[in-house]
């Protein structure tokens, strides 16, 4: 009986250590590119911030984005190629941003 126990606990500590956060992060990641949409800006694990111009799902492989770097700058990466979505601004922080500028220049 004490055989068994050993194993058990390890087994029991290896999937809440270090098998449970990587599924939770896995699916937090999915649920986050599930979410992407066209106008969205993300940041690439390469360090670009872009905005999402356009989304091909094909069936056969995996999701292609097309990113706008700049002004007629478009690249198409993969999903994998995003780090995050950048949050957009809401309306009462940028005019708050302007007001502090304005406060600045004055």
């Amino acid at each position: 009986m004490e055989s068994l126990l050993l194993p058990i606990a390890l087994a029991g500590a290896f999937y809440f250590i270090l098998l449970r956060p990587m599924l939770n992060q896995q699916k937090k990641r999915k649920e986050t590119l599930s979410s992407l949409k066209i106008g969205d800006e993300v940041l690439t694990n390469a360090g670009f911030f872009a905005v999402v111009t356009d989304i091909d799902t094909p069936s056969d492989g995996p999701m292609r984005l097309h990113l706008e770097l700049t002004e007629d700058v478009v690249v198409e990466a993969t999903s994998d190629s995003v780090s995050s979505i950048i949050a957009e601004k809401n309306e009462e922080q940028e005019e708050q941003e302007e007001q502090e500028e304005q406060e600045e220049q004055d």
